[in-house]
Formats: structure tokens, C-alpha cells, sequence
């Protein structure tokens, strides 16, 4: 598995800022930018609009936004909520991106946590590491530690400790790696944490009739966001039948993905990535 560059110290959370006196639209991330130092709290209120709009109007140039330009601290607690909102709304839109629902769940963390509302955050950060590729996952694990230790640290270390365990399962046989793996699972930390599923219920349905590799692919997505990887699984197998030659990579990545999501572990979804390598 690839490994990232481990977080290293605060994410500045994003805010974008719109003159009141101004009638000029903003119309690139670059307009946006220049607007982010009002401190008046009705600016800072048009611009959680602002951003709203961008996202909605382009997923994943509103996440280029937040990764890049649209960077800078704010102490608002109430606009930090409302940033959370807007990035749910960026990942369900962008689902079909990865780098940029990966951003909006991840900046949806950090929101969550800076707006006072850990036990959402824990929630999320559930949702981001069930979401992320085989390369994030590790950022994914330490976001999701960051916000247990927000809770309680004792609880974070177990965490900790429990996904060191689950990386070290070896490849074995499917029935047995899915039984060994559910029961590893059982009890932890990772599946006592319980995520809201009803925001993404409406997109979910919209693509239960699609069965073209991208809709699969969106729906499946979607589930794992959801923590319902189970049936992620599913519509990812689903995905892989009728992937042409230029999808079975990522359809491969998605099955390994709603693996580390079901077990709550990168163990056998390792074991599979390695099972289908080409050997050399």
C-alpha cells in the first residue's frame, strides 16, 4: 500500500468572504481568495453562500478551492457548522471524484471538530476512512484518531492499537480471510461508531436503476460514505462485470476499498490487492 505524508499540525479550515459593498460576482477561486480577510460576521455569512455556490456549480473545482486558495482560520463556530453542511453536500455531488470527495470529507472533519461537535466528527471520520483510497487510508487513520482523541485519548490509543492489528493479516482464502476478518472487527472501536445514513439515502436511490460501470461505481460510493459497506461490496462486484479493460484497475481499488471498510482494517483488502498483482 502506498503511504502519504502523515498530517502534520492544524488543517486551516476554509472560509471565503464577500464584500457587502461590493457588487462585483466572484467568479474564480482567485476572486474568492482575495475576499477571505473580513472579519464581519454577515461578510463571513455571504460567503458560506459563496462557497455553497461554487461547490454546487463544480465539485471538483470547489475542492481544488478548498484545498488550495480558500485556506484561512476562522473562529465562528456557527460557520464552522455551516462549512461542515456545505462539504456533505461537496462529497455527495463530487462522489464520482475521489481526490475531491476524499477533500470534502476530510475538511468536514475538521469543521465538525473546530464547530465543538466531536461526536459528529468521530462520525464523519468514519465516513472519510471507509471512503478512502488504499493510498489515504493512513491520512484517513489519523484524521479519525485525531477525532477520538478529541473525545477521549484512552479511547484513540485503542484505535491506534486495533489498526495495527487489523494491517497484519495475510492474504488467505476469501470464505475464511471475510469470517477471520468479521470477527476480528467485532467489538471495536472502529464499529461502535455509528454514521447517519439518511443524507445520502435520496442520492443512493436515484442510482439503483443505473447499471453502467460510473453509476455502479457513484452508488457503491455512496454506500461506503453512508457506512454501508457491505452493500458497497456488492455493487462494486457488480462494477467489476461489466468494466471495460480501461476499469478493472479501479474497479479492483473499489472492491479493496469496501473490504478495509467492512473489516474495519487494511488486513485483507492488502491480501487481495496482492492476490490479483501480476506476478513477476
Amino acid at each position: 500500500m502506498k503511504s502519504i505524508v502523515p498530517l502534520v499540525g492544524w488543517f486551516s479550515l476554509i472560509v471565503c468572504t464577500m464584500s457587502a459593498q461590493t457588487t462585483r460576482s466572484a467568479t474564480t477561486a482567485d476572486d474568492i481568495g482575495a475576499m477571505l480577510r473580513s472579519k464581519d460576521p454577515a461578510v463571513q455569512q455571504q460567503a458560506m453562500a459563496a462557497i455553497r455556490e461554487e461547490v454546487k456549480k463544480d465539485a471538483n473545482m470547489g475542492a481544488a478551492g478548498l484545498r488550495n486558495q480558500w485556506r484561512v482560520p476562522i473562529d465562528a463556530p456557527e460557520l464552522q457548522a455551516e462549512l461542515a453542511e456545505i462539504c456533505r453536500e461537496g462529497a455527495i455531488s463530487g462522489v464520482n471524484y475521489q481526490a475531491a470527495a476524499e477533500t470534502f470529507l476530510r475538511a468536514r472533519v475538521q469543521a465538525l471538530l473546530a464547530a465543538g461537535k466531536v461526536d459528529d466528527a468521530i462520525a464523519a471520520a468514519k465516513s472519510y476512512y471507509n471512503f478512502s483510497s488504499m493510498a489515504t487510508t493512513s491520512d484517513a487513520i489519523l484524521m479519525l484518531h485525531q477525532a477520538l482523541r478529541a473525545k477521549d485519548q484512552k479511547l484513540a490509543r485503542r484505535f491506534k492499537l486495533e489498526q495495527l492489528a487489523a494491517a497484519t493479516t495475510q492474504p488467505a482464502e476469501e470464505g475464511a480471510q471475510v469470517a477471520g476478518a468479521a470477527e476480528a472487527s467485532e467489538g471495536t472501536v472502529l464499529a461502535g461508531i455509528k454514521v447517519d445514513p439518511k443524507p445520502y439515502e435520496e442520492a443512493i436511490k436515484a442510482l439503483e436503476l443505473q447499471g453502467d460501470f460510473g453509476s455502479l461505481v457513484q452508488r457503491g460510493n455512496l454506500l461506503l460514505v453512508a457506512d454501508r459497506p457491505a452493500e458497497a461490496k456488492e455493487v462494486f462486484e457488480e462494477a467489476y462485470e461489466v468494466a471495460g479493460d480501461g476499469d478493472v484497475a479501479n474497479a479492483s481499488e473499489c472492491l479493496a476499498r469496501a473490504m478495509k471498510a467492512q473489516d474495519g482494517g487494511i488486513g485483507r483488502a492488502n491480501g487481495f490487492v496482492l492476490s490479483i498483482r501480476p506476478k513477476e
